[in-house]
């Protein structure tokens, strides 16, 4: 949890094509809730919206997902308050290497909407394509399935680009600390370490 007076930012949850980020401050810090504020935002956020929070901790910056628990009214400035889900993690790049999928026989979920076409996989993430719209820093349900196994769990979403034809790709994130995140876990390792070895071997075949 960010102490108070720690300076954070939060990202315009409709705008997909780049990282615009506003400046905020912590004005509250409790065991499970924390009080933001925002100067100079035009755009508005509701109780129970899903969002991203970046910050930066050790010289690093993170990125760690959130849940608005309330919005108080205020005539200076935004003011939300939020519960955080999930642990920070790196937003300067991909802390793992993600292996391509477009060739292998995987499918994969995110939500409601099935059969969404896997394009790459890491022990901690993977991307998707799909048609239904999801709000970046937002969290949901999602499985991938390789063979006969199937991992489910929760994910932040983290990255969205609109890639036309009513295609979006998404890129997301298991969140650790969530019960239903175990399969999950343990399956993404197990996965791309399986599709890198066939890529490998297909490799090799072709030498």
């Amino acid at each position: 949890m960010l102490k108070m007076d720690s300076e954070l930012y939060i990202q315009n949850p409709t705008v997909t094509d780049r990282r615009a980020l506003h400046i905020g401050a912590v004005t509250e810090s409790g065991p499970e809730t924390m009080a933001l504020s925002f100067e100079d935002v035009r755009f508005e956020l509701a109780p129970d919206q899903d969002i991203v929070i970046y910050y930066t901790a050790k010289r690093k910056f993170m990125q760690q997902a959130a849940k608005i628990v309330e919005v108080p009214e205020s005539e200076s400035a935004l003011m939300v308050v939020v519960k955080t889900s999930g642990d920070a993690v790196s937003a300067e790049g991909r802390e793992h290497y993600r292996v391509s999928t477009i060739s292998a026989d995987i499918k994969a979920r995110l939500g409601k909407e099935r059969n969404c076409t896997l394009v790459d996989i890491s022990a901690t993430g993977f991307a998707v394509i799909c048609h239904k719209e999801h709000a970046l820093g937002s969290t949901d349900n999602a499985s991938v399935t390789y063979g006969d196994d199937t991992y489910e769990g929760t994910v932040c979403i983290q990255s969205v680009r609109d890639i036309g034809r009513g295609r979006i790709r998404y890129g997301m994130r298991y969140l650790e600390d969530e019960a239903t995140a175990g399969t999950l876990k343990a399956g993404l390792r197990k996965v791309s370490i399986a599709v890198e070895r066939q890529l490998l071997k297909n490799q090799s075949g072709k030498n």
